[in-house]
């Protein structure tokens, strides 16, 4: 729920956002099993999610309540919510930190150049007895 605070969200649609989310908290295998979607379709939605899903490990999950007249078993139908507020800010503090460390720890870009002609060191010719 509170990924749909954050107009980020905006970009996926709610099956890529839901598993996106359960990717997070199962495996890929189980993801890719109940909702037919493979890691390429979900691989960008995933990494967007990553902030929240940080922020919500990080606080834990809301208790099931107890309700008079539901039985035990349908408990996990009633959604119980914590304040999203705090966690969309959690979030947000998450995101900002990694994308600092992202910049500051730059991905080489995997080019290489040689050096300047002048640079280059003569390879010695080993003689042959």
């Amino acid at each position: 729920d509170v990924c749909v605070l954050d107009l980020g969200c905006l970009e996926f649609t709610y099956g890529i956002l839901a598993a996106s989310a359960l990717y997070h908290f199962s495996s890929l295998e189980q993801v890719e099993k109940v909702s037919g979607y493979s890691w390429c379709e979900l691989e960008k939605c995933a990494k967007w999610m990553i902030p929240f899903a940080m922020a919500i490990k990080e606080v834990g999950c809301s208790p099931l309540r107890h309700f008079r007249g539901v039985d035990s078993e349908d408990f996990h139908n009633i959604q119980t919510h914590i304040n999203c507020l705090d966690l969309l800010d959690k979030a947000q503090a998450k995101r900002a930190i990694l994308a600092e460390e992202n910049r500051t720890s730059p991905i080489p870009s995997g080019v290489l150049t040689p050096p300047q002609s002048s640079k280059k060191h003569e390879p010695e010719l080993i003689a042959s007895t």
